[in-house]
């Protein structure tokens, strides 16, 4: 059955419920893991955009663009993040009102030892259930999708992985799997 839009229908809710389900699978195995090191899913994202954005003066603003959160909640977990040492907060010499933070040296080691966390369950969940072309093909299909999606330049950044080299990083990472005993 089609709609007006000349869509298949059950092609889409498919694509959703396949989508929704590999989303959830992931992500229950993230938040098991990282609750084991006191992390949040949320955390961790503003961990690694900050983790990824070293070099750059990064003000709370440009991190809203990238996390799912309000304002008052992302300036929430900031704090929290410098609480606990992982961040460093200070006023912009520039503009007296915007806000600037970096990780601290505790936080790259902590943010360094996440992502490997990530990247392990990332390659036991998801990836391996993949060739390197279906997993080059899937990440352009979902980068070009997503309104909010890095390009893929700065998705290999993040992720630590170059897509040309795929398959050699995914088998180099598989080591980092022994390390975290992950199924």
């Amino acid at each position: 059955m089609t709609d007006l839009s000349g869509h298949d229908n059950s092609t889409c809710a498919r694509v959703w419920q396949v989508l929704r389900m590999a989303h959830d699978r992931v992500e229950r195995r993230l938040a098991t893991e990282f609750d084991e090191i006191d992390l949040t899913i949320t955390d961790f994202d503003v961990l690694l955009y900050l983790h990824s954005h070293s070099s750059d003066v990064v003000r709370i603003c440009s991190i809203q663009e990238s996390v799912a959160l309000s304002q008052p909640a992302l300036s929430r977990l900031i704090a929290r993040l410098v609480d606990s040492g992982l961040v460093l907060r200070s006023g912009s010499e520039a503009d007296g009102q915007a806000i600037q933070v970096i990780l601290s040296d505790a936080g790259r080691a902590f943010t360094s030892q996440a992502i490997d966390v990530h990247n392990a369950i990332i390659h036991a969940v998801l990836t391996t259930r993949f060739t390197p072309r279906e997993q080059e093909v899937l990440l352009q299909g979902l980068s070009h999708h997503s309104m909010s999606a890095p390009s893929l330049a700065d998705s290999s950044r993040i992720l630590r992985f170059n897509p040309p080299n795929l398959h050699r990083t995914v088998v180099l990472s598989s080591t980092r799997i022994n390390r975290y005993t992950i199924n």
